[in-house]
């Protein structure tokens, strides 16, 4: 999802190459994990960054996040997929820099 979906999509395959299918078998397994009790247990303020058109993950977390525990923030990146760090670099610099100072 996203703006920039192709392109990053592309870079992507070409740093993946050398992969195999268990490496990405491994990964998407982690989506079947419900860490919301271990989150809640954090005793440090954490940040969470999220794509408004993140296909794996879903937006509707930017407002769960926050409910879990009141050391938790979320942000939405408007018109990301699931790498806003990639698509939104200097966006997501700057809330990270604004959560850090914050801290």
């Amino acid at each position: 999802g996203g703006t920039d979906a192709r392109p990053i999509l592309k870079a992507l395959k070409s740093i993946g190459r050398d992969l195999s299918p268990s490496h990405l078998s491994d990964a998407l397994s982690l989506l079947t994990i419900d860490a919301r009790d271990v989150l809640q247990q954090l005793m440090v303020p954490s940040l969470h960054i999220y794509g408004e058109k993140d296909r794996l993950v879903p937006i509707d977390l930017v407002q769960l996040m926050p409910a879990l525990s009141e050391r938790m923030s979320a942000i939405k990146v408007s018109n990301a997929g699931h790498l806003p760090f990639i698509s939104d670099a200097q966006l997501v610099t700057l809330e990270l820099t604004k959560f850090a100072r914050s801290i």
